[in-house]
């Protein structure tokens, strides 16, 4: 799998999924449209209570709303398990290329733990499977306004 780290914003990337993650208490940093994301808070049907996930769609790209709990509570191990049960949704909906918007004002280990947990779950062994053609995850990119390339490359590791 592709990973890499960018400062481009999510929709500016090849990605056809994008991720935003959802804390308690705390809006949409960047919205869609005309407050798109924020209306599926504001409805309830994206909550941030911790692996909550929704779906919409914006721009030809997939938004994933992924619930992260508390940000006091946010530490390497949730982001991993956060991660998890995105790539699940995102097979499900056969993404190619997934984009994480990173949270704003996290610290390395937690972008490590995004990275780290998308990878674990994304990993298949797929040595004896008949049609190794299937869809898979082939690329995941972390968007952030600064650059994370470094906890990036040592997750990836």
């Amino acid at each position: 799998m592709r990973v890499e780290a960018t400062t481009a914003a999510p929709l500016d990337t090849d990605a056809d999924t994008i991720v935003i993650g959802l804390f308690e208490d705390e809006g949409i940093a960047h919205d869609v449209g005309d407050g798109q994301l924020q209306a599926l808070v504001d409805s309830g049907e994206a909550r941030p209570k911790h692996r909550s996930l929704a779906l919409t769609h914006f721009g030809g790209k997939r938004f994933v709303l992924a619930g992260l709990g508390a940000r006091k509570d946010l530490d390497p191990e949730r982001a991993r398990i956060a991660a998890a049960a995105v790539v699940n949704r995102a097979r499900e909906l056969g993404t190619a290329a997934l984009c994480w918007e990173l949270p704003h004002h996290v610290d390395d280990a937690i972008c490590g733990g995004f990275v780290e947990g998308t990878l674990l779950r994304a990993y298949e062994y797929r040595a004896y499977k008949s049609d190794a053609s299937d869809a898979k995850l082939a690329a995941l990119l972390v968007s952030a306004h600064h650059d994370v390339s470094d906890a990036v490359s040592r997750a990836t590791v």
